[in-house]
């Protein structure tokens, strides 16, 4: 049997149709969202792109382009590139999402909370030390202020981050051998 992509498209755009108008407008976002997880699972990438994409796309016209559902489904496409290792392209898709949430919910805001950690760790997996540091720092300026500067959660992160730059450092520090430690005898 062959494939025509065309009428597959035709179907799909029917089928949308009747569940935003059993379900609501939310539903089909919500549906490819769904589809994007399971392929990514299947590591099958291409098809969860084209699912996550459609997912934004729907928020996008359902909410607007800048709502908190269009920056959440873009913290969720860009974990296809993240499976990827394409930091570069995984990127400029959360730097979205933060642009998006920082003009709700301002530069200091709860809201930031979510959509800074996830840059930074696209950074701190992509070894980013430079793009990291600035990142981190508004990170724990909004743990500050939300929740003090002795907090759980406050801590916690520093924690963390402490212990991913001190790996870091430890790993661009050239390796020495066992033999180069030991003075070197003669042979007898």
């Amino acid at each position: 049997m062959g494939r025509d992509l065309a009428a597959a498209d035709a179907a799909y755009l029917g089928e949308l149709k009747i569940v935003v108008e059993l379900y609501g407008p939310q539903s089909p976002a919500f549906a490819q969202q769904s589809l994007g997880a399971s392929a990514i699972i299947q590591h099958y990438c291409p098809s969860a792109l084209k699912f996550h994409s459609r997912a934004v796309e729907v928020n996008e016209k359902t909410d607007g382009e800048a709502s908190d559902k269009v920056a959440e489904s873009l913290r969720i496409l860009s974990r296809v590139y993240l499976e990827q290792k394409q930091f570069d392209k995984a990127e400029p898709i959360r730097l979205r999402a933060v642009k998006i949430d920082e003009s709700l919910f301002g530069r200091d805001g709860r809201g930031m909370l979510l959509s800074l950690a996830t840059l930074c760790s696209v950074y701190d997996a992509w070894g980013q030390p430079a793009k990291s540091e600035p990142c981190t720092r508004q990170l724990v300026a909004v743990l500050q202020k939300q929740f003090g500067e002795n907090s759980l959660q406050t801590v916690s992160v520093l924690k963390t981050r402490l212990r991913l730059f001190a790996h870091s450092v430890a790993a661009k520090k050239p390796q020495r051998s066992s033999s180069a430690s030991r003075p070197s005898r003669p042979p007898p």
